[in-house]
């Protein structure tokens, strides 16, 4: 077998690219595999996924890499728009091209099982075209992020009742042309971005469809949905204010420092937090026109503050006015879950009513959110999917987090888990698995197993971080601490977020920036005075020039 190489990253999406970027120019002469089941490079945004009308929730400027500008005139781009799915995939391609990673990128290849040798070094076993093969490698980087493998629920019935088309929304490009001939009843199951997307799609491709969205009774509801509207809508669009530190003062989060943590168990900070919250909730009812709620559009008004709902506070990027659809009953929205598939085209909804000649059934409902990649040894016995101390880790977060009682007397009741999902995985700043082995080795990370509006901003600073903990260039933390953090940060997702499973990072996005970059010796302040530092948003560019600062760290570090 040859020589080992240094890092094999598993994922060509974003987090994959900018992981393999960042590690080979701190190390230029390191030998890097990027491996990917996909036909080409982009993760969510690769060729084959992208289907009509996808597009970014962020707007240009806010959704690129630092040091690779989305350029306006070279991407036929205007201020302020969202950017087209196809569009962010060019970019992929030209961000891996002109960093060399394509020559590194390994398609159509996944990766089944890795298995850590006594001296560190990995066995990784793959297959591909060519059949099954293995390599060793020094180091892995896992980037296959919260997107790559679907969830798809069962149901009575649908295999040998059902004539018409189902299919998960991940297959929503290939499987589009169904929309657009849909001429009966189409079922879209699920309340989250990509739910809307599909019904939106569903609607304007097809006008002799009528769609029904399906909401479960027992999950968090309709997504919050943002929309610009007039000067103060234009003003304050959720990518603005979650990227302004001000703002972050307003959020009870055990990321943020510790002066913003007495603040937010303060007295004042408390009514401060409260009348943040509850003008935000007002803002985007407003923009959304649930201020003045016709019935057709009553059950789409969220259930919970936006305080509690995380990422599932999106943005209206349509062409269209997607509120329209449904005040014309082009989309109808049903608090029930599907019973059972019968008579063909029939589906029985668990609230009694019945939807007949059904042709095209969308599942919009999750994925798993642990990799598929068997790792010996690190799986059983405290290793990736370790399990927490609850007593101990709820006393360790009300200590650093005062405020987390009026969280706990406050919190809605958690949203029903699926019962295929797995637990949480643990992992010390959301990238490295509790494992004593593991870490006496540093030699595996998890990046991009997290949602946030700022993916690109949080994607380079775990790219520095995780590049810097496979080189071993972090300052050494005990494992106490290191267990300590996970639980914590952990206990407090699942609480804050209503059960769910992995990181979601919404006004806590900065502060996790924030203690990355102090982690690898990077200055967190990245504008010029505190001022500014404070009220102005933080953009990519502000980030440029991360990987050479990191290495003129370490060279004074050397000498």
């Amino acid at each position: 077998m040859s020589n080992p190489i240094d890092l094999l990253v598993i994922g060509a999406g974003l987090h994959g690219l900018a992981v393999a970027k960042t590690y080979s120019e701190s190390l230029p002469q390191a030998k890097i595999l990027i491996v990917d089941s996909a036909d080409s490079i982009g993760g969510v945004w690769a060729q084959e996924r992208l289907y009509p009308g996808l597009k970014t929730n962020n707007v240009v400027g806010s959704y690129e890499f630092s040091d690779f500008p989305m350029g306006l005139k070279r991407y036929g781009l205007e201020p302020g728009q969202h950017i087209p799915g196809p569009v962010v995939h060019r970019y992929l391609c030209d961000f891996a091209h002109h960093f060399d990673l394509f020559r590194r990128t390994r398609l159509r290849t996944k990766v089944e099982a890795a298995t850590l040798g006594e001296d560190g070094t990995w066995c990784v076993e793959f297959a591909s075209g060519c059949g099954s093969e293995s390599l060793m490698a020094r180091n892995i980087a896992v980037a296959t992020g919260l997107t790559s493998q679907p969830l798809s629920p069962s149901y009575p019935g649908l295999q040998d009742r059902f004539n018409g088309k189902f299919f998960h929304a991940v297959d929503l490009s290939s499987q589009a042309n169904h929309l657009r001939d849909a001429n009966g009843h189409v079922v879209v199951i699920g309340a989250n971005k990509s739910a809307w997307d599909v019904c939106y799609t569903a609607a304007t491709a097809s006008p002799e469809a009528t769609v029904h969205m399906l909401i479960r009774a027992g999950g968090r509801g309709p997504s919050w949905m943002w929309r610009r509207r007039g000067l103060l809508g234009n003003a304050l669009s959720i990518s603005r204010i979650t990227s302004t530190r001000v703002f972050t003062w307003f959020d009870p989060n055990p990321l943020a420092s510790a002066t913003q943590r007495y603040f937010t168990a303060s007295w004042l900070g408390r009514v401060l937090c409260a009348m943040f919250w509850a003008f935000l909730d007002c803002l985007v009812l407003w923009t959304s026109g649930y201020i003045s709620i016709s019935t057709r559009l009553a059950p789409l008004r969220p259930r919970f503050s936006t305080f509690w709902m995380g990422n599932s506070l999106s943005v209206h990027n349509y062409e269209t006015d997607w509120f329209d659809l449904v005040r014309d009953g082009r989309i109808i929205v049903h608090h029930a879950e599907i019973e059972a598939f019968k008579d063909g085209n029939t589906v029985h909804l668990s609230d009694g009513q019945v939807i007949d000649h059904v042709t095209v059934v969308v599942a919009c409902t999750g994925w798993k959110h642990t990799p598929n990649v068997c790792f010996s040894g690190i799986e059983k016995g405290g290793g990736v999917l370790e399990e927490e101390d609850k007593s101990e880790t709820l006393q360790h977060l009300n200590n650093i987090c005062p405020s987390i009682q009026l969280l706990c007397k406050k919190q809605p009741p958690r949203t029903r888990a699926s019962s295929t999902s797995s637990p949480p995985l643990q992992l010390y700043r959301f990238m490295t698995p509790l494992n004593p082995q593991l870490n006496h080795f540093n030699n595996l990370v998890f990046v991009g197993f997290y949602q946030s509006v700022h993916t690109t901003l949080v994607a380079q600073a775990q790219a520095v971080w995780s590049s810097a903990f496979l080189q071993r260039a972090l300052s050494p933390v005990d494992a106490q601490t290191c267990r300590q953090w996970t639980h914590c940060n952990m206990a407090y997702q699942q609480m804050r977020r209503l059960g769910s499973p992995f990181p979601d990072l919404v006004l806590d996005a900065l502060p996790y920036i924030d203690l990355l970059l102090e982690d690898v010796g990077l200055r967190r302040l990245r504008k010029k005075g505190r001022w500014r530092n404070l009220v102005e948003q933080h953009r990519p560019a502000d980030y440029r020039g991360l990987v050479e600062e990191w290495r003129q760290v370490q060279q004074s570090r050397g000498s």
